[in-house]
């Protein structure tokens, strides 16, 4: 139990510490110029193209709909969630890549990407990586994790050897700063399994607001408030496939909440054991941020024994 406590603490606090205290740690003029001359990749311009036209505002997903008409697109939500959830329940084997880009708006303007890569062919037989692209504040990373008959380790920048994490619970609660919350959010919906946590397809009250194409694929759009209601979620679903291929992040911190959360990362990483050097500029401000996730799954396709093993330190 207390060793689930630790990898829960871990993994709240390295999201915390990643996602929130990093305002503190940036001072990066505004920028205008477009993605192009900044040489970022494709998914990075796009979320670019979104942190220019929202520096100032929050992005409003939401729609007004009257009350039988919303009625009726949360009863579209349910059956759209509900045939996605079993959907992922009979995806074995299950393999996507895509990448997280984060915008941080206001003053100080800049971006975060990670790519990732998932393959589950089963719960002891699972390979997660993600790896953190190099930016003018970061020469970038990369975070393996392997499951299989024996447990779950992973490998890390910051590990001198594989971590030790027991089993596929374990490594999605230890890693879900570094995944930027995937492992709890996508693997719980495989059949792991595990139910801890809570998915994307949890999100209290959706409402089913129209179609979109996502990479050539057509996607019903479900959108909500996430828990907490500081997160304004948009989430498109494949009619094909019924499968997650873009989730949409609208959240607005204020600078209460953010020093409250930093307090308690502190409060995590002391009990956990962990001593990390931190800037003595602790007032991170407040946090607006526009996160785009995006997948490209696919389900039931043979997996190679290749695929999930450790690589020399490739994705």
């Amino acid at each position: 139990m207390r060793g689930k406590r630790f990898l829960t603490c871990l993994g709240v606090a390295t999201a915390v510490l990643l996602g929130l205290l990093v305002l503190a740690r940036r001072k990066l003029a505004p920028s205008t110029e477009p993605a192009a001359t900044l040489g970022l990749p494709a998914a990075t311009a796009t979320a670019f193209a979104l942190l220019r036209t929202t520096a100032s505002s929050r992005v409003r997903l939401s729609i007004e709909l009257d009350a039988d008409t919303e009625d009726m697109a949360a009863a579209e939500a349910r059956r759209v969630i509900t045939r996605s959830r079993a959907a992922y329940a009979a995806c074995t084997p299950y393999e996507d890549e895509g990448t997280v880009d984060t915008a941080f708006r206001g003053e100080n303007q800049f971006l975060e990407q990670v790519v990732f890569r998932t393959v589950f062919a089963g719960p002891n037989a699972v390979r997660m990586a993600y790896q953190e692209l190099p930016g003018e504040f970061g020469r970038g990373r990369l975070t393996q994790v392997i499951v299989n008959d024996a447990g779950a380790e992973s490998v890390g920048p910051w590990n001198e050897a594989p971590q030790r994490l027991e089993t596929l619970e374990g490594a999605m609660n230890g890693l879900a700063g570094v995944s930027h919350g995937l492992t709890r959010a996508i693997l719980p919906l495989l059949p792991t399994g595990s139910h801890d946590g809570h998915t994307w397809l949890d999100v209290p009250s959706p409402v089913f607001t129209g179609i979109e194409e996502v990479d050539g694929e057509t996607c019903d759009v479900l959108e909500a408030m996430a828990r907490g209601g500081t997160e304004r979620v948009r989430i498109s679903i494949g009619r094909n496939d019924s499968l997650i291929h873009r989730i949409s992040e609208d959240t607005f911190l204020s600078g209460d909440a953010v020093r409250s959360m930093i307090a308690g990362a502190d409060d995590v990483m002391r009990e956990a054991g962990l001593d990390l050097e931190m800037d003595s500029d602790r007032d991170a401000g407040e946090l607006s941020t526009f996160e785009i996730t995006t997948f490209h799954p696919r389900c039931g396709r043979p997996i190679a024994i290749e695929a999930l093993r450790l690589t020399d330190g490739s994705l």
